[in-house]
């Protein structure tokens, strides 16, 4: 099966007032891959994913979905967390159409005082458009849906559980359920291990790799990390950021050939690029 190209991002350009936060970086993200994007804090990762995943607009540059222009900037639907949380069912496309995508921003967008059901609920029915395929689903195919990404993310014997009460680790498999509810094409995972332990942090991982391969080579992900280790492990291709410009974008295994050839891993690369010696 040939991959599709999904998203393709060219010339990204993003300032905030002197300073150049993204500058002219470029990706193609396909269908059924993963692909990381690694860097030091402040190398732009998060405001990188942010324009595709429609949170805001590109000062240069320009984004296609399928090939169509991306009407960007809009906020998310209303809940808690960056942007407003999960969704991507309003960013509209020039054809008309609406481009699917899952966001899962660093904060939790979540509802403390919900169940883990009535969160997925919240998510599922707040990503529905009048023209999208869930616009007129009987309640019993939105519960059945609900439970399948309960099941998808290792949540279904929580489902009735006060997010409130759960462990960084499972608000976190919540974090990305609500981001599935909807069937999306992509999912844009800003940081999804941060703050999480070594076993937590390795759980998450092992997830988004099972999400990707049972979405047999239907769903793309993205996904930032500072801990590169962890994206070397599970990403397709890999883009790694310095202060904003891209300085590799391929295969992980590729990093290390040509002028990164002398390192033994990403985060000594990066820590040199900062300055480090």
């Amino acid at each position: 099966m040939t991959n599709e190209l999904l998203i393709s991002a060219s010339g990204i350009v993003k300032r905030f007032g002197a300073l150049t936060a993204v500058d002219n970086v470029s990706l193609d993200v396909y269908s059924g891959e993963i692909y990381g994007v690694a860097g030091l804090n402040g190398a732009g990762k998060s405001t990188l994913l942010e324009i595709p995943a429609g949170v805001m607009r590109p000062d240069g540059g320009a984004v296609l979905y399928r090939g169509q222009p991306v009407n960007v900037g809009r906020q998310f639907p209303g809940g808690p967390g960056r942007g407003g949380g999960h969704g991507g069912h309003n960013i509209k496309i020039n054809a008309g159409r609406s481009l699917r995508i899952g966001y899962v921003p660093q904060e939790t967008a979540l509802f403390p005082d919900l169940s883990v059901y009535d969160n997925l609920k919240f998510w599922a029915l707040a990503n529905r458009t009048p023209s999208g395929p869930n616009r007129r689903e009987p309640d019993t195919s939105l519960r059945e849906r609900i439970r399948e990404t309960a099941r998808a993310t290792g949540l279904e014997d929580k489902i009735r559980q006060s997010v409130r009460f759960l462990s960084g680790g499972m608000k976190q498999r919540v974090n990305i359920a609500a981001a599935l509810v909807s069937g999306p094409d992509i999912l844009i995972m800003d940081e999804p291990t941060a703050g999480l332990d070594v076993k937590n942090r390795r759980d998450i991982i092992n997830l988004i790799s099972a999400l990707a391969r049972s979405a047999a080579g239907g769903l793309a992900v993205i996904c930032t990390s500072h801990q590169s280790g962890e994206l070397e492990m599970i990403s397709n291709r890999l883009l790694l950021l310095d202060r904003g410009r891209a300085v590799y974008d391929g295969p992980p295994a590729g990093v290390f050939d040509g002028k990164y050839a002398s390192y033994g891993n990403i985060d000594d690369i990066l820590y040199s690029l900062s300055g480090g010696s």
